[in-house]
């Protein structure tokens, strides 16, 4: 879902300028200078890199066993 997210977020970001009035009011409103939807696809992405690190390295855990058993 975070990954959905992400892309989502990007898209819009690089699109909705294209939108006309409606794309600049709803996501091109500045908050600390930058349009907010800049920062939201920037943590959009941080957070879908990190859960899906995080989902590798549990599903490495877990599943240990069958990687050391073809060593």
């Amino acid at each position: 879902i975070s990954q959905i997210i992400a892309i989502i977020a990007i898209l819009v970001l690089t699109s909705y300028e294209q939108w006309g009035w409606v794309g600049r009011t709803l996501f091109g409103f500045p908050i600390g200078g930058a349009p907010w939807v800049a920062g939201f696809s920037l943590i959009a992405q941080w957070v879908a890199v990190i859960l899906t690190l995080l989902s590798g390295a549990i599903y490495l855990w877990r599943n240990r066993q069958l990687y050391l058993e073809d060593v």
